[in-house]
């Protein structure tokens, strides 16, 4: 049994008299205790699966079950087994504390006595709110109230966790806290589906990912398959004297020149893999008489994804 499974599902809307597509036949199955996520542009589809899989909306046709229960008929069942993260202003009480708010949410799973102020005393602390929780949530920052988000989705413990852009307006110290969390409850056996445009939370977490565009599922596989679609597997950056550009001629690769400052050129070169040729590369960067601040550097998700894209454009120009 799959934690997550979802069967030739598509979702239509009517907007304005004309029939739009959000979801157009997707198929996904996540198994018990994988983190996957879900990618896309603006639009893709990923906030309408989901919100499903949350049984906020029915699909238009095909079927999704959440622990082997389908979320259409037996929809307690799926949202008994499920916590649901989507971020946001609402959903809090803003005169009420941050403590008194998650008590609400406790007794909305079924949570209460020192059972619920148990898993609250967890969740704040998992998401580092211990200083803040009895302040008025009116006063909390938006980082604050999306790591509050994150616990009141930790109190019901539930086999299955969506999460939906969890790391939206956290300062790099806060995401990483909160990519900390999000790990430990992966490693305890939850089963994650995250969408997120922030591609360190998808390199940090993810065991597996899907691209999701137009509706349909476009790529499946892992963070090293996702990478690869970059073209690329590796940077080259260096600083050099301008009066050194000829020496970049004898290097195979394309060089981009990103920058001319006090003289001296900023370039890239991308390597298309770890093997001798761009071992040799890296050599002759080096090698350039008054070379400065030589550095390598993966392909990164986010290029990945740029190329992506680009290609498609370019396909469909």
């Amino acid at each position: 049994m799959f934690a997550i499974d979802v069967d030739n599902v598509s979702r239509t809307f009517n907007h304005n008299g004309t029939v739009v597509t959000a979801l157009d036949g997707v198929d996904l199955s996540v198994s018990v205790g994988e983190c996957v996520a879900l990618l896309g542009k603006n639009g893709a589809g990923k906030t309408t699966l989901t919100k499903i899989l949350a049984t906020l909306l029915l699909p238009s046709s095909g079927s999704a079950r959440i622990m082997g229960k389908d979320v259409a008929t037996h929809p307690e069942h799926a949202r008994a087994a499920t916590s649901a993260v989507f971020g946001g202003d609402r959903g809090f009480y803003p005169m009420l504390s941050g403590r008194e708010n998650l008590r609400y949410h406790a007794a909305l799973a079924g949570l209460a006595g020192t059972n619920a102020r148990s898993r609250i005393a967890e969740a704040v602390q998992a998401v580092g709110l211990e200083l803040a929780q009895d302040r008025p949530v009116e006063q909390y920052s938006k980082g604050m109230k999306q790591r509050l988000h994150i616990a009141a989705g930790m109190l019901k413990q539930a086999p299955v966790m969506l999460l939906d852009e969890p790391t939206v307006g956290l300062d790099p110290v806060e995401a990483q806290r909160l990519r900390e969390s999000v790990a430990a409850s992966v490693q305890s056996g939850t089963t994650v589906l995250l969408t997120s445009h922030n591609l360190h939370d998808v390199e940090a977490l993810a065991h597996r990912v899907v691209l999701l565009d137009d509706g349909v599922i476009r790529m499946t596989g892992s963070v090293a398959d996702f990478r690869a679609l970059a073209g690329f597997t590796a940077v080259v950056t260096a600083t050099v004297p301008e009066a050194s550009k000829s020496e970049l001629a004898g290097i195979k690769q394309p060089v981009d020149v990103t920058l001319v400052e006090h003289g001296h050129v900023h370039i890239n070169v991308k390597l298309p893999d770890w093997g001798a040729e761009s071992v040799a590369i890296i050599s002759q960067v080096h090698s350039i008489p008054g070379v400065l601040e030589v550095a390598v550097r993966s392909a990164t998700l986010d290029e990945s994804f740029a190329a992506f894209f680009a290609q498609k454009n370019e396909e469909a120009s």
